[in-house]
């Protein structure tokens, strides 16, 4: 398939969270989209995101103004 799950943990630099379908980019182009985005107990703000598999998972991504890093889910 052309898309992946990943998980993003978002920096926390902004109080709010996503919202579902929120465009998630890299170097401005959309990239994307969040699923759902939650505060987690220990991880802090984290989101679910289909993202396209070409992009590198060492790329780091932004979320509505927020940076994100990638962990793979499937």
């Amino acid at each position: 398939p052309p898309r992946r799950h990943t998980l993003l943990h978002l920096d926390g630099s902004v109080d709010s969270l996503p919202g579902h379908a929120t465009d998630v980019t890299l170097d401005g182009t959309t990239v994307g989209f969040i699923g759902q985005a939650v505060q987690h107990y220990e991880l802090g703000p984290i989101a679910s995101a289909v993202i396209k598999r070409s992009v590198s998972l060492d790329a780091v991504l932004d979320v509505a103004g927020i940076r994100a890093s990638q962990e793979l889910i499937a």
